[in-house]
Order: structure tokens, then sequence, then C-alpha cells
């Protein structure tokens, strides 16, 4: 078994005695998985916010047996969590119609729900192209368009550029 610390340009072993460098897990769509047996690790997405607030992540990964990770967050002295953010007075509610477009149907199902908790209706596609076929013959059912980034076959950027 061997400890690792995600660092520029630290390589580890992987099963089969595979050498990759230990920031190909924090790369989209990395898995150890065969394509089709399962999604992407939410890897970059968790690495970028722990990154933010000045964390770190460590792995220890053993051949043949799997990985884990170990997240660790500052803690910050001397404050207390009322300190640390503004309580609201309210949450803020809308009505506008949402098409939210992830290619993995549980986040897609989860920001379904979030949206509509806070009053948004909210229409979900899998598949980009499905998304923008549905947009183009119903461009007024909606008011605002989420996608997600990193999707396979088609990114957000792709599928709505910023020019469009």
């Amino acid at each position: 078994m061997r400890q690792l610390r995600k660092t520029a340009g630290q390589r580890y072993w992987l099963r089969h005695g595979c050498n990759l460098r230990l920031s190909v897990f924090f790369e989209p769509f990395f898995s150890t998985k065969p394509i089709g047996e399962g999604p992407a690790w939410a890897l970059p997405w968790v690495h970028g916010i722990v990154e933010a607030m000045g964390g770190a992540i460590t792995v220890v990964s053993k051949p043949g047996v799997g990985s884990s990770f170990q997240v660790y967050l500052p803690t910050y002295a001397n404050q207390s969590p009322e300190g640390l953010v503004e309580p609201l007075e309210e949450i803020p509610r809308g009505s506008e119609r949402i098409l939210l477009v992830d290619d993995e149907e549980e986040v897609a199902t989860l920001g379904q729900r979030m949206l509509s908790s806070f009053g948004y209706d909210t229409a979900i596609e899998t598949s980009p192209f499905a998304a923008l076929a549905l947009f183009t013959e119903q461009p007024e059912r909606f008011d605002l368009v989420i996608t997600d980034q990193m999707m396979p076959r088609m990114t957000g950027s792709e599928l709505w550029p910023a020019d469009a």
C-alpha cells in the first residue's frame, strides 16, 4: 500500500501496476471502470471546492483493492459558525421556467427537485442533443438553460456557445 498526496507531477500505481499521474484522478471522466460500467467520479468538483477552501485531498491506493480519499478542510480558530455566514432573512423564490441539462440522471433529478423547491418550473434532459432539439422546437418555453459543462460527446459550451 502506498499513501499519495496530490502534487504537481506526482505519480501513483493503479491496479495492475499502471503508473499514472495522481492528477488523473481529478480529470473529468476519469474512471477505473470499463466504459459503460459506471459513471466517472465527481472528483473534479470536489477537488475544486476543497482547493478553493484552502484544503487538501490525500489518496491511499492499493492495487486490486481500491482507493480511499481523505478530504482535509481548514478550521477557523476563535470564530463561531454564525460569524462565517450572514443568515438570510428569507430564501428568494422564483417562478421562471428552466431547462436543466446534465448527462447524469441522478444529478439532473436532484437539480430539478432543488430548483422546484424554490418555485422554478424545471424541465430536465440527460442528452445535450435532446435538450437542443427541445429548445429549438419550443424556445419560448424556457427563460433559462443550465447545462453541465463536462458531458460526454458534447460540452455545455458546445451546446450553447457564449456568442449564441
